[in-house]
Order: structure tokens, then C-alpha cells, then sequence
């Protein structure tokens, strides 16, 4: 029952009938969420402590801001013309990017970063045999399986999908990359 998520759409835009204007809310289990929340900060405590996460990476951390981020790019961008230097900036838009999270890259990323055997087994199952069943007015569909992404309206959805795009960064040389998410900058 903790790995299954009743999703309701939510309309977003204009037409009803169009699939894209509405977004998928989950609900999910109360008590999954306060172990989450455990696990949440028990993590982040242990990336912050490495120092692991991208310094310019401004979404879903605590502390930081979209405000922060569009700041530090303006001075990146202003300390490079006071040098002569050309600026330039990528905008990537990542569609349905918790959905579209790989579990065996994103464990291996877990891996990487020196989790314990066991704190990689309970994540392994955390991701494993996820069901979900859709809601529309009272009307409840049957349950299917998930085999990518983490689970939306989770807790630590957000915070593992930061491991899972941290090397990013290293696909950029030489120069910064500031990474802000399309969810901060329309909030």
C-alpha cells in the first residue's frame, strides 16, 4: 500500500480536452511521507556534509532561491563582458524529468557517492514495484506498475532528482552552469 500513489489530474490551462493541460497530483500515504521526511534529512545532511550537490544548483534546495539564481547569473554575465569575454546561456527544458528518472543510474549514482550497502537496498526497494491508479470525479482506475521516475508529490522526489542531474555540471567546461527548475521559476 506505501508504493502505490493515487494520482488526480489537475487542470493547468484553458482546454479540458487536452491531455497536456492538466497536471498529475499524487496523494500519497501520510505515514510514507514522515519516513520520508527521515530519510529527506538524513540525506541531505549527508550531500551537504560531502559537499557533493553543484554549488549553482538553486532548485529544490533549502536556503536557496530562484532570485538567488537569476542574481548570479546576471553578475556571471556582467563580470564576463567586464572582461571582453563573451556570454552566452543554454536553457534546457527537461520535459517530465521526474518521470523520466532511470532507477539503475539513478542507484548507481547513490552508489557513487558512498551510501552504505543497506541504505542502497532500502532505496532500491523505495523505487522498486511502484503501482499508481488514476482518480476523475470519485472514479477510480485500476493500479499500474512504474518503472521510471520517483514518485511525484514525494518528498524526496525533488532531492533525487538532484543526484540524478548533478553531473550536468560536468558537461559544461569552463564556464558556469546555474541550474534553476521550470517548477521555481512559474511558482
Amino acid at each position: 500500500m506505501w508504493k502505490v500513489a493515487r494520482v488526480t489530474p489537475l487542470k493547468k490551462a484553458e482546454d479540458k480536452l487536452l491531455v497536456e493541460n492538466y497536471r498529475p497530483i499524487s496523494v500519497l500515504p501520510v505515514l510514507r511521507k514522515v519516513l520520508e521526511r527521515v530519510i529527506h534529512t538524513q540525506m541531505s545532511a549527508y550531500l551537504d556534509h560531502l559537499g557533493w550537490l553543484y554549488k549553482h544548483q538553486y532548485g529544490f534546495r533549502p536556503g536557496r532561491s530562484t532570485a538567488q539564481a537569476v542574481g548570479q547569473l546576471n553578475n556571471s554575465v556582467l563580470d564576463a563582458m567586464d572582461g571582453g569575454k563573451v556570454a552566452g546561456m543554454l536553457f534546457l527544458d527537461i520535459s517530465k524529468a521526474f518521470d523520466s528518472i532511470n532507477h539503475k543510474i539513478l542507484l548507481g549514482k547513490l552508489e557513487h557517492i558512498g551510501l552504505a550497502a543497506r541504505s542502497l537496498r532500502w532505496f532500491k526497494s523505495y523505487l522498486a514495484n511502484r503501482r499508481q491508479c488514476v482518480c476523475i470525479n470519485g472514479e477510480v482506475s485500476e493500479t499500474r506498475p512504474i518503472d521510471l521516475g520517483v514518485p511525484q508529490g514525494s518528498i524526496l522526489g525533488p532531492l533525487l532528482f538532484n543526484v540524478y542531474i548533478n553531473s550536468l555540471s560536468a558537461a559544461v567546461t569552463k564556464s558556469e552552469l546555474h541550474l534553476v527548475h521550470q517548477q521555481q521559476i512559474n511558482a
